[in-house]
């Protein structure tokens, strides 16, 4: 009650907590309390706490981050709005994460970028859904090797019921070599290992299953790991 009622004096009250605490976190987040216009020396300290910050605040912080960042700043503004997006799921915020970044969609260029935050939706909706967005992601990532090898394999896994899936993985490995990508080898190589295991194909019996499954969670996005395991 007594908070509700300093009105504007509680951006005075956060500046002046900021100035007093030591814990860098609890300083981000009681800088961005301190602003109500955007303020990109404010929006960057909060970015980095984001990055730093346990899973229960991430969000919170990141999104301050976006709210503090000029309209005019556009690159600065699509790239905070999905990190906030990403920093959501962890404490269980799916449907503040899906909106952000759904809601970002409109605003962005075909291409890479574009692509980048329909993998991140693909790892939050249905199967269904997801290899939808993922195809589409395919079309938008032509121009970037890399980030197209990472579709590949998402994609590979959500069609893993699908005759045709393997080669999903497969693509992605090639894409991987071609470009030198070593962690992205890995995490296709992994779905590739696991796929070809479902499928009873003898070459899989001589790989190492349990030390590719380490890779599993960046190859395919964790939700989709503990669907697979349940």
């Amino acid at each position: 009650a007594l908070y509700r009622d300093l009105g504007e004096r509680r951006l005075a009250v956060h500046a002046r907590i900021a100035e007093l605490v030591d814990d860098p976190l609890l300083r981000a987040r009681h800088l961005g309390l301190s602003r109500n216009a955007p303020d990109e020396d404010v929006a960057a300290v909060l970015e980095d706490a984001a990055r730093h910050a346990p899973v229960a605040v991430a969000g919170e912080l990141a999104e301050h981050a976006l709210r503090l960042t000029s309209p005019q700043h556009r690159a600065e503004r699509q790239r905070r709005a999905l990190a906030a997006a990403r920093a959501h799921p962890a404490s269980g915020e799916w449907i503040r994460a899906r909106n952000l970044a759904a809601g970002l969609l409109p605003e962005v260029d075909p291409g890479p970028p574009r692509a980048e935050i329909l993998v991140f939706l693909a790892e939050i909706e249905s199967l269904a859904c997801a290899a939808e967005l993922l195809r589409e992601a395919l079309a938008e990532s032509a121009s970037r090797p890399a980030l197209r090898s990472v579709v590949q394999t998402r994609l590979a896994w959500v069609t893993r019921f699908d005759p045709g899936a393997i080669e999903h993985a497969r693509a992605a490995l090639q894409l991987a070599d071609e470009v030198g990508d070593d962690a992205a080898r890995v995490r296709a190589r992994g779905v590739e290992a696991v796929l070809a295991w479902f499928a009873g194909e003898a070459p899989a019996l001589d790989e190492d299953i349990p030390a590719r499954a380490r890779d599993f969670a960046a190859a395919v996005g964790e939700r989709f790991v503990q669907e697979a395991t349940q």
